[in-house]
């Protein structure tokens, strides 16, 4: 947030935004269901967000894209990351949605979205690696909002998919 607002880096601004969203999606996931408190709502929300960040945790430590968008302020890397948050959130919050019956089945609803998770990490990581550095710093529409919108609506897709 600091280097977003203090040194102006519009595209860390664009990565914190995504993360943002993402994390509203998760809670808003969590939000549904019946149950008490803490067992449709808090937990399930933990849950969601130890798994988003493992999978953004992942992204970093396989590519340089934090460092594209902190030091090089790479506008595409950015919006990138954003969608990679978003993306992961959706199945998430499917998980995170359903009705208390128990610990164990609470688990299971996350396993259900580890398939999901892993379609939108894979995607990422080949987009970061083929679309990531390959092309003119100016492409923001080739190498972010495309990609983005792709990575979306594949995590919406495979979210759909392995939840029939």
């Amino acid at each position: 947030i600091d280097d977003g607002i203090e040194r102006n880096n519009v595209s860390a601004r664009i990565a914190v935004c995504g993360l943002w969203i993402a994390i509203t999606i998760c809670a808003i996931g969590a939000n549904i269901g019946d149950g008490d408190f803490v067992g449709t709502t808090f937990a399930p929300l933990a849950l969601a967000l130890a798994f988003m960040l493992a999978g953004i945790g992942i992204y970093a430590a396989v590519t340089r894209s934090l460092a594209h968008i902190v030091v090089e302020r790479d506008f595409a890397a950015g919006v990138r990351f954003a969608s990679l948050a978003v993306a992961l959130s959706i199945p998430l919050a499917k998980a995170s949605s359903g009705d208390w019956v128990s610990i164990s089945a609470t688990w299971n609803d996350f396993v259900v979205a580890v398939p999901a998770l892993a379609v939108v990490l894979i995607i990422a990581l080949i987009f970061e690696r083929y679309v990531g550095r390959n092309q003119p710093s100016r492409a923001v529409w080739r190498r972010g909002v495309v990609p983005a919108v792709f990575l979306v609506g594949i995590a919406a897709g495979a979210t759909i998919a392995l939840n029939r």
